[in-house]
C-alpha cells in the first residue's frame, strides 16, 4: 500500500443543475447554486442542507490569481468561515468567471458580495434562472494520500476518491462512458468528474468520484473501467 501524499493546486471539471438564488435582500448581484449536488449519486444519506455550493457571477473578465488574493483579503478582514475559489459556469453557452463559495449561510451572501465589491469586483446583475445544467470548472487546493496504486483520497472530504487516468477526454465522451460503467456496476450509485493536479513533473489527470458508501472493491473496479475505456477512445 502506498502512503504518497499529493498537495496541490488543481481543477475539476463538473456538470452540475444551477439555479439563481432570490433570497438576498440589499444585493442585486447574480448569485447561482447548485440545485442537485454530485447529480450522479442518489444515496438517500446525502446531506441535504443547503447551499452546498455557491457561484457568485464577475460581470467582467478577471484572472484567478485576483480572485485568490481577494478571497485571501475577506478571509483576513471580515469572514474567514467561508471557502471559495475562482472558477467559471456556462451560462446560456458562454463561460463566466465566478467565485465558488461553500460554508456561507443564505443570509450571508450580501455581506459577503459587499466585501468583494470593496475589492474591486463588479458582479452581473441578478436575473431568474430556473433549473438548468451548466459545465463548471473550479481551480482549487487539494489534499490527498495515495491509498492504493494510482487512488487518491481526499484527506478533506472522506467521500472523494482521485483515480489517476493517463488523459482526460472531452466532457461530453466522459459523460458517455460513465453512463456506461453505471450500466455495468452493480452499485452505481457514484457522482463522477474531471480532475487535474500538478505535481513536480506536471499535470496528473484523475477522475474524482463521489461515494458516500464507498468500497475499495468497488472503487478499484470503477477505475479499471475508465481506463479500459480510455484507452478504447
Amino acid at each position: 500500500m502506498s502512503e504518497n501524499t499529493l498537495f496541490s493546486i488543481g481543477n475539476i471539471i463538473k456538470k452540475e443543475k444551477l439555479i439563481s438564488v432570490d433570497t438576498l435582500n440589499k444585493c442585486k448581484a447574480l448569485v447561482l447554486e447548485a440545485d442537485q449536488p454530485y447529480p450522479g449519486y442518489h444515496g438517500l444519506t446525502l446531506p441535504k442542507e443547503k447551499p452546498d455550493s455557491l457561484y457568485f457571477v464577475i460581470k467582467s473578465p478577471v484572472d484567478d490569481d485576483a480572485i485568490i488574493r481577494a478571497i485571501q483579503k475577506v478571509k483576513q478582514q471580515n469572514n474567514p468561515g467561508f471557502d471559495g475559489a475562482p472558477g467559471t459556469v456556462t451560462i446560456t453557452n458562454q463561460e463566466n468567471k465566478v467565485i465558488r463559495i461553500k460554508n456561507l449561510h443564505y443570509n450571508d451572501i450580501s455581506g459577503l458580495i459587499e466585501q468583494f465589491q470593496k475589492q474591486g469586483f463588479e458582479f452581473a446583475k441578478y436575473k431568474k434562472f430556473d433549473s438548468f445544467e451548466s459545465l463548471i470548472k473550479v481551480r482549487k487546493f487539494f489534499k490527498t494520500k495515495e491509498i492504493v496504486d494510482n487512488v487518491y483520497h481526499d484527506l478533506d472530504n472522506p467521500k472523494f476518491f482521485y483515480l489517476q487516468v493517463p488523459v482526460l477526454p472531452g466532457w461530453d465522451n466522459f459523460e458517455e462512458i460513465t453512463k456506461k460503467i453505471k450500466y455495468n456496476v452493480e452499485d452505481n450509485n457514484f457522482d463522477a468528474a474531471l480532475c487535474s493536479m500538478y505535481n513536480e513533473k506536471g499535470l496528473i489527470d484523475f477522475v474524482r468520484i463521489f461515494d458516500e458508501n464507498f468500497k475499495m472493491g468497488k472503487i478499484l473496479y470503477i477505475r479499471e473501467k475508465y481506463l479500459e475505456a480510455f484507452m478504447n477512445m
